[in-house]
C-alpha cells in the first residue's frame, strides 16, 4: 500500500492473496467524485478491485476474500470541494528545519463541507452498499492525511496551528465527528462500519501562535464511543471500533491498554462494557513482530487485525499467523 501524502498516488487495493480473509481498498474522493456534486466515475478503484476478488472467489471458492472500503477525505478531497467549502494550507513537515511539505486541506468542521461529503457518501453508497463482497466501510470524513480521523499530527509543528487559526475547536470537531458517525450508520443502511481511534489531548493556541497541551482528552475519546453505541442501537446499525497503532511501543514493551489515559484502554473498555467488535491496525513495517503484534490485540480483544505492510506472502502462510488467523476468527464468533 502507497502511504505517501500526496494526492494522487493514494486510490489503491491490494491484490488478493491465499491466507487472509479481506483486502483493503483505498479510494481518494478526488478520483472517486472528480465533478461537482458529480456522478461516481466508472472503472474506479473500487470496481476494479470488486472484480478482483470477485474473480479470485470464483477460482478460489475454498479461500473467499471480501473487501473492506476506506474512502479518502481531507488531502485527497477535489478541488472543487477545497472551493465550495473552504480550505487552510497546511505545512505537514514532521520537523523543523526541513523542506516544507505544504497540501491543501478542506475546513472539514463546516456545514459545506458536510453537505458535499453528505453527498459523496449517499452517490456511494447508492453503488456499493448492498454489494454482496463489501465487509465494511471506513468512517472517514473528518480525516487529513490518514484514515485516523481523530488525529491532527499533534507532533508535526505546523499542522495543528494552522488548523486552529482556521476555526477548528474541540467542540465543532467532536460535533463533526459525532455527525459522520451518525450520517454513516444512516447513508451505508447494509454495510457494517468502523472508525478509528486516536489517543486525544487538550490543545489551546498560545500568545506565540503554538499549540500548547492541556493533557489527555479521555472524555473526548468516550462522548463519541458513547454516541456509536447510542446510534447503533438506535439504529439496530453493525459497526467496528478500531486503532491503527498497534506497534511494538503500545502495546509488545508498554502494554498501553492498562494505561487509563490511552486510547487502547478505553477501546478495551468499551469492548468489554458492550461486547463491541474491536479491530486493529498493525503498525505499518512490522512484518518481523507481527506476530507478537497479532497476539497483543487478541489479548485485547481484536477480532480482526490488519497485516503490516510489508509481509510477504510466505509470511502470511507460516503457521504462526494461520494460527492467530484462526484464534481471531474464533474469537470474532463469540
Amino acid at each position: 500500500m502507497r502511504v505517501a501524502p500526496v494526492r494522487g498516488k493514494r486510490s489503491t487495493f491490494v491484490p488478493p492473496v491465499k491466507g487472509v480473509d479481506a483486502t483493503l481498498v483505498f479510494a481518494e474522493w478526488a478520483d472517486m467524485q472528480p465533478e461537482k456534486f458529480g456522478p461516481i466515475a466508472d472503472d474506479n478503484v473500487v470496481d476494479r478491485a470488486l472484480v478482483a476478488v470477485a474473480q479470485w472467489n470464483k477460482q478460489h471458492p475454498d479461500q473467499k476474500l471480501r473487501v473492506r472500503l476506506r474512502t479518502f477525505s481531507g488531502i485527497y478531497a477535489p478541488d472543487w470541494v477545497l472551493d465550495h467549502a473552504g480550505s487552510v494550507e497546511v505545512d505537514y513537515r514532521k520537523k523543523v528545519p526541513a523542506k516544507p511539505v505544504i497540501r491543501s486541506t478542506p475546513k472539514f468542521w463546516t456545514a459545506a463541507y458536510a453537505e458535499a461529503w453528505v453527498d459523496f457518501q449517499k452517490k456511494m453508497a447508492a453503488r456499493y452498499d448492498c454489494h454482496d463482497l463489501l465487509g465494511d466501510v471506513s468512517i472517514s470524513g473528518n480525516m487529513t492525511l490518514h484514515t485516523e480521523v481523530m488525529w491532527r499530527q499533534p507532533g508535526f509543528p505546523n499542522v495543528l496551528p494552522a488548523l486552529m487559526k482556521a476555526g477548528l475547536t474541540r467542540e465543532n470537531e467532536l460535533a463533526c465527528l459525532k455527525a459522520d458517525i451518525t450520517r454513516f450508520m444512516e447513508i451505508w443502511d447494509h454495510t457494517p462500519v468502523e472508525m478509528t481511534f486516536n489517543t486525544r489531548r487538550k490543545y489551546v493556541l498560545d500568545s506565540s501562535g503554538k499549540t500548547r497541551s492541556q493533557g489527555s482528552d479521555v472524555e473526548f475519546v468516550t462522548e463519541l464511543m458513547n454516541h456509536m453505541a447510542k446510534e447503533g442501537k438506535r439504529l439496530n446499525k453493525k459497526y467496528m471500533i478500531g486503532n491503527h497503532s498497534l506497534s511494538e511501543n503500545s502495546v509488545l514493551l508498554n502494554k498501553r491498554d492498562q494505561d487509563a489515559k490511552h486510547v487502547l484502554y478505553a477501546l478495551k473498555k468499551e469492548h468489554l462494557k458492550r461486547q463491541t467488535p474491536l479491530y486493529f491496525q498493525t503498525e505499518v513495517f512490522s512484518a518481523h513482530i507481527a506476530g507478537g503484534l497479532i497476539r497483543e490485540g487478541f489479548r485485547i480483544g481484536a477480532t480482526l487485525v490488519e497485516l503490516p505492510n510489508d509481509m510477504t506472502k510466505a509470511q502470511i502462510l507460516t503457521p504462526e499467523i494461520q494460527a492467530l488467523r484462526t484464534e481471531l476468527k474464533k474469537q470474532a464468533n463469540q
